[in-house]
């Protein structure tokens, strides 16, 4: 179930982007296991494939909601433009997704800052690592 075509597009990609089938969706992750956590050749991940889709309606969209609860960090990955997901949103979709985001406020405020935590600890590490070296202790 998590295999790629030559894309790198997985079964969620192409339940997310092609077919717009949250059933299809729910079964590859609740029942299937498969991960959310995946980026294609381009680096777009599912919410990707949702943002930039004009007939998705987030706001009553349960595939959306099972996204943003399962793997709320996908709204902080960027693909290899540098784009998050909301990057993609049309403009004419955007007050349907500002509906959802609202919903899902406090799980969103809380992987912004988990987020912010692991990087901070990255960096840390790193000026560790390079006092290390430079001390002569590694």
């Amino acid at each position: 179930m998590d295999a790629c075509n030559g894309q790198g597009e997985s079964l969620v990609h192409l339940a997310c982007r092609r077919h717009q089938n949250t059933a299809l969706l729910h079964f590859i992750v609740d029942e299937a296991g498969v991960s959310l956590q995946v980026q294609d050749d381009w680096g777009k991940t599912p919410l990707h494939e949702f943002a930039w889709n004009r007939k998705t309606k987030p706001a009553t969209s349960s595939a959306v909601r099972l996204i943003l609860q399962k793997a709320p960090e996908l709204l902080f990955v960027q693909d290899k433009r540098n784009y998050s997901a909301l990057q993609y949103v049309p403009q004419d979709a955007w007050e349907d997704w500002c509906i959802i985001l609202r919903q899902h406020k406090a799980l969103i405020r809380y992987q912004a800052l988990r987020v912010a935590h692991q990087q901070s600890k990255r960096d840390l590490q790193a000026r560790v690592i390079q006092a290390q070296d430079m001390l002569g202790h590694r």
